[in-house]
């Protein structure tokens, strides 16, 4: 009985958490989602990223907002370069269902050069929610990319086997507009909290490049990321 109270009262605060993107964005792994941060409710997060050929080992840390009703600001900087990038939402839904399908328009990494792949992109997107917090995403986004925009479809999810559980996957596009899978796990350790692994570019199109030194290297290389999100109000 004590268990059941429990899942009954935590569940539904734990599914309502907004989880984040690589990009600090509400989202999924790389997609952006329709959902956002509410009005005054705020994320801090801080994720290592495994090292490849073409991309050091390194740190992102970023932080959220809800800035207004139905619109999400965030911020993420990396520990071995410049700045900050800034990431716009404007979200909402279109039906007043306890389950209900959210809209999104937004923008990422503002200001950046396009450095280790963070191109600056617009993107609209869909979300329907589900039962037990399950959701579903599709959606398209335009990278500025080498001085041309590449536009190309996204879609992604995300599914809790628990109340303290859920798996998520996405399928994105990059150079060349070659999609790529990404798929990862979030561990909710309170209403409040989450950790996640990642695994980025799992099943990709091999697409390479020489660089300055005359080096082949690849430009979606497979990396993981582990990391730990606080979402709550102020």
């Amino acid at each position: 009985m004590k268990k059941l109270l429990f899942v009954l009262l935590f569940f539904p605060a734990i599914v309502g958490a907004a989880g984040r993107n690589i990009n600090g964005t509400t989202g999924y792994i790389v997609m952006p989602n329709g959902e956002g941060l509410r009005f005054q409710q705020y994320n801090l997060g801080l994720s290592s990223f495994s090292g490849t050929e073409e991309i050091q080992s390194h740190w992102k840390y970023n932080m959220g907002l809800g800035w207004a009703e139905w619109i999400e600001v965030t911020f993420q900087g990396r520990s071995e370069r410049e700045g900050l990038y800034l990431n716009l939402k404007w979200f909402g839904t279109l039906n007043d269902y306890e389950d209900p399908l959210y809209v999104a328009i937004g923008f990422e990494n503002l200001s950046s050069m396009g450095t280790f792949q963070d191109n600056p992109d617009m993107y609209m997107v869909t979300t329907k929610k589900f039962q037990g917090g399950h959701s579903f995403s599709l959606g398209f986004v335009g990278r500025y990319v080498g001085r041309e925009v590449v536009a190309s479809a996204m879609c992604g999810g995300e599914y809790y086997t628990s109340e303290y559980l859920s798996w998520l996957a996405d399928v994105v596009a990059y150079d060349g507009n070659k999609y790529n899978l990404n798929a990862g796990v979030r561990v909710y350790t309170s209403d409040t909290m989450y950790f996640n692994f990642m695994l980025v570019n799992m099943v990709h199109s091999r697409i390479t490049q020489i660089d300055e030194n005359g080096k082949e290297v690849e430009l979606n290389p497979l990396y993981g990321m582990l990391g730990m999100t606080i979402t709550d109000f102020m």
